[in-house]
């Protein structure tokens, strides 16, 4: 007897595994449908730099602190060394203006017609009229001036009611002078620039009134103030002028002791207030980090990430009311999931279900399964009409069920 086909396909046996005819049509998974792949970020964030948000903060503060402080140290050193010029250019107006009611303006008056003409400078020292009594008793009076006003260089001139020309009188170095010194009846353009200068033009000016120049640089580059002030005779005339130039170290002085006592007090305060900033923004940014962490990880599929607790404060802010609304989002997409996974699993037992079926209809429904049958059919009337000689294959037929018992 031959194989029968029957036999092949075990009893039980899960439909799906079966091999259907060639002439069955293909089956297609449900929702086959391909989707778009997702776009690789890979290198796009390895090529971005993470700039973490309390960073950000903290340089944002630095920053701005930094402007601050500068602008408020640089402000306060000009307030100090402004208010130290105020009172500097004050104190030698004073003294310029006490020094010249002081000096006698007959004895000035006295000595300009003494010594009517003046030596030339390239005389020198001879331009120095050491011998005379009395100028060398006002140029006394200078170095007093000099000597209780350090910072004070005095010297006196007058305008030739000639020539109109301002020329020297006395000064403080006389005995022995310098080559710098203001000479007796010495041009005084020598020494202070032309007479369309400014500071001519102050000089000349300072004849009839008390005028005060602002500070200038020498060409050393020390800084100096200068007050000129009229001197009087015993008639309230005009005859002289004693100016008195100030050096600025005092100022400077000023700027450097300001320096040295705002500097650490900013410092300390900069460096306080860095440090507060530094607590700040740890502070405030990290609730924002335990939500970045979880929202990676749930990124990543772990949808049982355990979401901080939402402040329960009266005055909720931003950061509490995004975390609210983040761990409420978190519960839903997980219920979602499980869900999801739960219709899935029950959609994939329909598939296998129904797919069996099909696959069990396809092959019964088949020419080759209903040949078997038929086949299957004669041989078990032939073994029917062997086991009952006498009986007829009619009678088989009407009694199926004592011939499969």
């Amino acid at each position: 007897m031959g194989t029968n086909p029957v036999q092949s396909i075990p009893v039980g046996a899960d439909m799906t595994e079966v091999t259907t005819p060639k002439d069955a049509p293909p089956t297609e998974a449900p929702n086959s449908k391909a989707e778009p792949a997702a776009p690789d970020t890979t290198g796009t964030n390895q090529q971005r730099v993470r700039f973490s948000m309390r960073a950000k903060m903290l340089l944002a503060f630095v920053s701005v602190f930094t402007v601050i402080f500068v602008l408020l140290g640089v402000l306060t050193v000009n307030e100090v060394v402004g208010q130290a010029e105020k009172q500097l250019k004050k104190q030698n107006r004073e003294t310029a203006i006490g020094a010249a009611k002081l000096i006698s303006g007959d004895d000035m008056l006295k000595l300009q017609q003494e010594i009517p003409v003046g030596v030339p400078s390239k005389f020198f020292p001879k331009n120095f009229p050491t011998d005379n009594a009395l100028y060398r008793e006002l140029c006394q009076q200078l170095v007093d001036l000099r000597t209780a006003v350090p910072n004070a260089s005095p010297y006196t001139f007058f305008q030739d009611p000639k020539t109109k020309k301002l020329l020297w009188e006395t000064t403080y170095v006389y005995d022995p002078p310098e080559d710098w010194a203001a000479p007796f009846r010495g041009d005084v353009t020598e020494l202070v620039g032309p007479e369309t200068g400014l500071t001519y033009q102050l000089m000349l000016k300072s004849v009839n009134q008390v005028v005060d120049q602002p500070p200038y640089a020498e060409s050393s580059g020390k800084r100096w103030e200068s007050t000129y002030a009229p001197i009087k005779d015993s008639k309230g005339n005009n005859v002289a002028v004693l100016g008195v130039d100030f050096a600025m170290d005092y100022v400077e002085t000023v700027r450097n002791e300001a320096l040295k006592g705002i500097l650490p007090i900013l410092l300390l305060s900069y460096a306080v207030l860095i440090i507060m900033v530094l607590v700040l923004a740890t502070w405030l940014t990290r609730p924002l980090k335990r939500l970045t962490v979880a929202s990676q990880r749930i990124a990543d599929g772990d949808y049982e990430t355990e979401m901080d607790q939402p402040s329960t404060s009266r005055f909720a802010d931003e950061m509490a009311v995004l975390s609210s609304t983040f761990a409420l989002m978190v519960e839903k997409v997980r219920i979602r999931e499980r869900n999801l996974a739960s219709q899935v699993r029950r959609l994939t037992v329909q598939i296998d279900a129904k797919k069996r079926e099909q696959s069990v209809a396809e092959l019964t429904d088949s020419d080759f399964f209903s040949d078997i049958l038929e086949k299957g059919k004669a041989l078990r009337e032939g073994f029917v009409a062997e086991v009952k000689p006498g009986g007829s294959a009619d009678a088989a037929t009407d009694a199926p069920g004592e011939t499969e018992a």
